[in-house]
């Protein structure tokens, strides 16, 4: 028998989105590996920090993600050189053969959840869009993992050949993306009994606009 391209379609749609216990993946005895000048899952970036505000002031910023109203990240604009500056030099050092080489990370082993990386980001349209910093929050498979970009706020399944171990140096700036929520609202979509209230594709969409 010969699967239809409906069946093929539907098979490797749900196969891309199913994540593997790690338990799976580490029946061998493997001890993570990460270089004395990198940083390790113990290591933590801070966040940027608001802006000290009174009623009524405002301040300028943009919105790198928005999932609802209640939940969107914001890049501030007095701090957009740190970002440009932070990219830049991941750039430089990422794209160099020998630095590339050093801080490759060798497959999925333990440890790897929670740890700090450098990688490459690719838009809608699969163009690379340079180095970024991230965390790796998700594994999915022996090749695959998923980086929460700590200065976007956006999360993405990427492959763990480009994922690179970070650099201490790009742990000292703080992550640019600041999870933050509109005040005073909520989903004004009833809920079915058991069923917590959600937004709407309108309203995301009306967000959005």
């Amino acid at each position: 028998m010969t699967p239809n391209s409906l069946f093929l379609a539907d098979y490797y749609r749900q196969k891309s989105n199913v994540v593997v216990n790690p338990s799976q993946i580490f029946g061998l005895k493997i001890k993570l590996t990460i270089p004395d000048d990198a940083m390790s899952q113990t290591d933590t970036i801070e966040v940027e920090n608001l802006p000290q505000l009174e009623c009524g002031d405002s301040f300028g910023a943009y919105i790198s993600v928005s999932n609802d109203p209640q939940d969107f990240f914001i890049q501030l604009k007095s701090t957009e050189s740190i970002l440009q500056t932070t990219l830049n030099d991941l750039d430089e050092v990422y794209s160099d053969m020998e630095s590339s080489t050093k801080y490759k990370i060798k497959g999925i082993q333990p440890g790897i959840i929670g740890l700090p990386c450098a990688a490459l980001y690719c838009n809608v349209y699969g163009k690379s869009e340079g180095w970024h910093r991230g965390i790796i929050t998700k594994i999915y498979d022996i090749d695959s993992v998923e980086v929460y970009y700590i200065d976007y706020g956006t999360k993405m399944r990427v492959d763990i050949d480009y994922c690179r171990f970070l650099d201490k140096r790009f742990g000292k700036a703080k992550a640019q993306a600041i999870n933050v929520k509109l005040g005073g609202i909520k989903p004004a979509k009833r809920s079915t009994k058991g069923v917590e209230p959600y937004w709407t594709w309108q309203a995301h969409d009306a967000f959005k606009i």
